[in-house]
């Protein structure tokens, strides 16, 4: 019943109620995202234990634009290279759910080719101000 805020970050999935983070399931502790109509699932373990939070939206689009940005931001900041990404097999005929799948680059893959391009080092000029006051009198 009450308002809640989610959060996909590089850490993993956020969950804040207010201004006080309340759930932190880091990527590597994620199981499962899935969506069934207007509700919204996130499986992983916590302490130890499998939790399964549910979230329920305004509108089933709402719903499956939640969870692509999940599945998008999950395979981007939890695996060491973009092979490991699961794809899903088109010899099952009667497939239920999506099919998206995330198909960029992942964050170590990014940090790694940012790496070895080569730049000048931007030039800089400086130079000196006068300070301005800005104090203004006023008169009535």
């Amino acid at each position: 019943g009450t308002t809640t805020f989610l959060g996909f970050t590089a850490a993993g999935f956020v969950v804040f109620q207010g201004n006080k983070r309340i759930h932190l399931i880091k990527w590597p502790d994620v199981c499962k995202l899935k969506f069934e109509g207007k509700t919204f699932y996130v499986i992983g373990t916590q302490k130890e234990k499998k939790a399964m939070l549910a979230f329920h939206t305004s509108t089933p689009a709402a719903c499956k634009h939640l969870w692509k940005c999940g599945v998008e931001n999950q395979a981007f900041y939890k695996y060491a290279k973009s092979s490991q990404i699961k794809t899903v097999s088109s010899s099952k005929i009667f497939f239920k759910g999506s099919r998206f799948r995330y198909s960029g680059k992942v964050a170590k893959e990014v940090v790694e080719a940012s790496s070895k391009i080569q730049r000048e080092p931007p030039e800089v000029h400086r130079c000196v101000q006068k300070k301005i006051c800005s104090c203004f009198g006023v008169t009535w």
